[in-house]
């Protein structure tokens, strides 16, 4: 059987053998082959062109669904920068809000030495 083997590749383009290579397709004496009728070969090519269209179609989809999700990923860091500069700006107004102006200290300061 290793010999037949052997002997195949060597018949078929010196043995680079591929199966999409038309130039392949005969048979050397000692090779399997199997005969089907033209309706189950017609069968096999339209299943064949079926999952070829589906396999377009999901890449077809994956593409989109992964330009949907760099977008939003680009909307998400956008988003999630401005949160942290309001965060921010909320911070510095409850300190502003907190922390007594200056004037109102001064005041308070000649209040106090009014009372001495």
């Amino acid at each position: 059987m290793l010999e037949i083997n052997e002997e195949l590749f060597k018949a078929k383009k010196g043995g680079e053998y591929s199966h999409n290579d038309i130039s392949n397709d005969f048979a050397i004496p000692g090779e399997i082959t199997v005969t089907i009728t033209l309706n189950e070969y017609r069968a096999l090519v339209s299943a064949n062109a079926i999952s070829e269209k589906r396999i377009s179609d999901l890449n077809s989809e994956r593409y989109d669904a992964q330009a949907e999700v760099n977008t939003l990923k680009q909307e998400r860091e956008k988003l999630v920068k401005e949160i942290t500069e309001l965060k921010i700006k909320i911070s510095d107004l409850l300190m502003e809000k907190n922390t007594p102006p200056q004037a109102d200290k001064d005041k308070e300061a000649e209040e106090e030495e009014d009372e001495d």
